[in-house]
């Protein structure tokens, strides 16, 4: 069985396509193979929220949720991430913005009705 390369860019590093996709958004894009994960959501799409902290894999800065695990990003490449799903601090804060505007909403609706309620 034959491994197939990925062409070179103009720096003479290997390219590859992936499809992944970021809090719930789709991308699909090349990068090059060497690419880690938390430079790859940095860089590449402004997900500035995942930090480099340490570069020694020590401090956690990094961690996202890859496939539903957490991973610290710094130890990834991009290219393992493909076809996968990464939840990344902002994804994960409009999720909680969500869960405490559904919270607020259901307790003024329970106010709302128990002030409606007869006698």
């Amino acid at each position: 069985m034959a491994v197939q390369t990925a062409p070179s860019t103009s720096r003479g590093q290997r390219t590859l396509k992936i499809n992944v996709t970021v809090n719930g958004v789709r991308h699909d894009v090349e990068v090059e193979a060497r690419t880690l994960l938390v430079h790859f959501l940095r860089e590449n799409l402004g997900m500035t929220g995942t930090h480099i902290g340490c570069d020694t894999t020590n401090c956690g800065a990094c961690t996202v949720l890859l496939n539903g695990r957490a991973v610290k990003s710094c130890t990834v490449f991009a290219v393992q991430a493909d076809q996968g799903t990464v939840a990344t601090v902002e994804g994960l804060e409009r999720t909680a913005s969500s869960i405490r505007s559904r919270r607020a909403s259901t307790r003024s609706t329970v106010c709302s009705a128990a002030f409606a309620l007869p006698g």
